[in-house]
C-alpha cells in the first residue's frame, strides 16, 4: 500500500481511524496529514455515535 500523501510503498501502513487513508510512519498522525476526518471525530454527535458503535462490538 501506498501512504496517502508521499506515495511511500509501505508494507505495514498505519490505518487512519478518523479519514481511513493509509500513511507511512512519518504521516500517521492526523496531524501530519492534514486529517479532514479529525474535526468530525470532535464533535459531540462523532462522540456519542462512536460510542455506541464500541458498545455494539463488544455486545452490549
Amino acid at each position: 500500500m501506498r501512504c496517502a500523501v508521499c506515495g511511500r510503498d509501505e508494507l505495514l501502513p498505519f490505518t487512519c481511524v478518523y479519514c481511513g487513508e493509509h500513511f507511512c510512519a512519518e504521516h500517521r498522525l492526523p496531524e501530519k496529514h492534514s486529517c479532514l476526518g479529525i474535526q468530525a471525530a470532535k464533535s459531540p454527535e462523532e462522540i456519542k455515535r462512536r460510542e455506541v458503535e464500541a458498545r455494539r462490538e463488544e455486545g452490549w
